[in-house]
């Protein structure tokens, strides 16, 4: 008769499941993983509040560079034109002097931008946008971050998209949006879609983007496969010759 082998007491048992125990599950990260959940293996990065942003790369608090610089881009060219028509001039001045557009390239001031880009004198530009802000009864003084946050990025989704349209402050803590009605609802969204980050810091109390809506369990589109039997496949494993 045959001697039964001796377990070596340092090797591991191997024990196998029965047929009607369930599966030992995995760790939730493993199953995050399984599923496909991009924070695992890709954390995103929580950003903080976009009108508070400390780099000093940032141009114009709660604005992307790239939207600041085309903002000031366009109204330079518009300024250019209405070079020798004061009331216009004087208009849009006084707008550059409350979006504080000269940040947008980084110079010094409301003078540098008038003198060494308009190649306008200080003081004319000073004494035009005066009157233009006495007639509109607003300060000679930058909006708030937010006011001049949302202007901007509006104005930007109107030239990156082509739509026709005009931002303006009623008074410091009032905007005026005028479109035209055919293309209203696509500009509507196109600037909806440039203010998701400012909603996002107001709804996340400060505390920026980084938030996705919940995943399906299974993946994006959910688990569709059946269940699997309890025991391995029907029949109970291979047939009899």
């Amino acid at each position: 008769m045959a001697k039964r082998k001796k377990r070596d007491p340092g090797k591991p048992v191997l024990r196998r499941r029965g047929s009607g125990e369930p599966r030992k599950g995995l760790d939730p990260e493993l199953e995050a993983l399984a599923r496909g959940d991009e924070d695992v293996y890709r954390p995103r990065r929580k950003r903080g509040p976009r009108l508070r942003d400390p780099r000093p790369v940032a141009l114009v608090p709660g604005v992307a560079n790239r939207d600041a610089r085309s903002v000031l881009d366009a109204r330079v060219a518009r300024m250019r034109e209405a070079r020798e028509d004061d009331a216009e001039l004087g208009r849009l001045l006084a707008e550059a002097l409350w979006l504080g557009l000269w940040r947008g390239r980084s110079l010094i001031d409301f003078d540098a931008l008038a003198e060494e880009v308009l190649e306008v004198p200080a003081d004319r530009a000073q004494a035009l946008a005066k009157a233009a802000c006495a007639a509109a009864e607003l300060p000679m003084d930058t909006l708030s971050d937010e006011a001049v946050a949302i202007w901007m990025r509006a104005e930007a989704a109107l030239l990156d998209a082509g739509f026709e349209g005009r931002v303006s402050a009623v008074d410091p803590k009032t905007l005026r949006f005028e479109l035209a009605v055919p293309v209203a609802p696509q500009a509507l969204a196109a600037m909806g879609r440039r203010m998701t980050p400012l909603v996002r810091d107001r709804e996340g109390g400060g505390g920026g983007g980084g938030r996705r809506p919940p995943r399906r369990e299974g993946g994006a589109g959910g688990d569709r496969r059946p269940p699997r039997r309890e025991g391995g496949p029907k029949g109970g494993g291979k047939k009899g010759r």
